[in-house]
């Protein structure tokens, strides 16, 4: 995707990345365009340089690749070939300029506000920031009472906090179950408040924006997304909705690929009116801070920092106010993988004026390109 962005960005020629249409003349195992990562290749065009993508019916092909092989690989001579970029339709050109619409579904029937609120225990805390996602959006897109008018839709509800809130703990500070139960039930009523509407769940679910914590892949496994538990097994597992999501993976499992077209990746929330001005470099204290657990493979930890570099945080419902106060004072914030690459502490260490050291590879949020600067 980089590779061919960057060579023919300029140029008025539609790139084209491989989506099952044709094959590589010199392989499948061809790094830029193999059948094997067309599917991820193409879906990463589309969604960082949508404008430079043609649609499928109307394909023009690169007649040059890496390897100078200049060879012609589309199957179906019979496609004609695609407009430049800069002479878009004047329809398409106009709809990028119209201000999108969001119809936001009424949860007035849930006493808790569709369970966002603040008052939740367990490891709630860590999914504070879906109780912004509805403000944050109202303030950037227009909302319209008018279904039929919308752009897209929202379901205001805190899947993830509900979730977490009932999740049940060994002595051992090991997760044991969560309530599947409540989570199902509050399931059902969402899908029955949705097609009380009407039809735009069941016809256009792909324009329907829901909360969830892991990031979606093409390939998943529908045990990953929960933990191996029974939670919102259609609003979790939907192959077409589009998700508000926390974690993804830059290097995904065997047999998936990030789904670009379906992940909205947004950053753990922290408190920006809190934050204050970074401790200048002398009067650090600490050459490194690590706060978080030691599981996962992290234990390797313990060799390399000293005792005060790390604050220990056994599960996710213990007091964050030490963390707070070492990633404060130290240069440098040691940031491991664990299940999954990103952490919330990521965020608590930027917001304290913290570099981030990172031991493994981390996507960025927001679709940014990098964590540079």
């Amino acid at each position: 995707c980089k590779y061919a962005a960057s060579r023919f960005v300029d140029s008025p020629a539609c790139i084209v990345v491989n989506a099952g249409r044709f094959v590589h003349p010199t392989g499948n195992t061809t790094a830029n365009y193999s059948r094997r990562s067309g599917q991820e290749d193409f879906l990463c065009m589309r969604a960082m340089h949508a404008a430079l993508v043609s649609e499928p019916k109307n394909l023009a092909c690169l007649r040059e690749d890496r390897y100078n092989s200049l060879d012609p690989v589309l199957t179906d001579a019979t496609l004609a070939p695609a407009p430049a970029a800069h002479h878009a339709p004047a329809a398409i050109e106009a709809s990028r300029h119209r201000p999108l619409k969001m119809y936001v579904y009424r949860l007035k029937h849930f006493g808790s506000k569709g369970h966002c609120i603040s008052l939740h225990g367990g490891g709630a805390h860590d999914f504070e920031w879906e109780l912004h996602v509805e403000s944050n959006l109202r303030a950037t897109f227009a909302v319209t009472a008018d279904p039929s008018q919308a752009d897209f839709f929202l379901l205001p509800a805190c899947l993830n906090r509900l979730w977490a809130s009932g999740w049940r703990w060994s002595e051992a500070r090991q997760k044991l179950r969560a309530c599947v139960e409540c989570t199902s039930r509050f399931e059902r009523k969402l899908l029955h408040v949705m097609r009380a509407v009407g039809p735009w769940y069941d016809e256009h679910p792909e324009k329907h924006l829901v909360t969830r914590h892991r990031c979606p892949y093409i390939g998943e496994q529908s045990w990953a997304i929960n933990a191996d538990e029974e939670v919102y097994t259609e609003l979790w597992r939907h192959p077409r909705l589009r998700y508000i999501c926390l974690e993804t993976d830059p290097e995904p499992p065997p047999g998936a690929v990030r789904d670009w077209h379906r992940e909205v990746h947004v950053p753990y929330f922290v408190d920006a009116a809190t934050m204050q001005s970074p401790l200048p470099h002398a009067k650090r204290a600490h050459d490194f801070g690590f706060a978080g657990s030691l599981c996962c493979g992290r234990g390797w930890l313990t060799e390399l920092l000293r005792l005060d570099e790390r604050v220990e945080l056994r599960d996710h419902t213990g007091s964050a106010a030490n963390a707070t106060r070492l990633l404060r004072t130290a240069s440098f914030a040691v940031e491991p993988r664990g299940d999954m690459p990103e952490r919330r502490i990521i965020y608590e260490a930027l917001h304290a004026g913290t570099p981030l050291v990172f031991t493994s590879p981390v996507a960025p949020p927001l679709r940014l390109l990098s964590w540079d600067g």
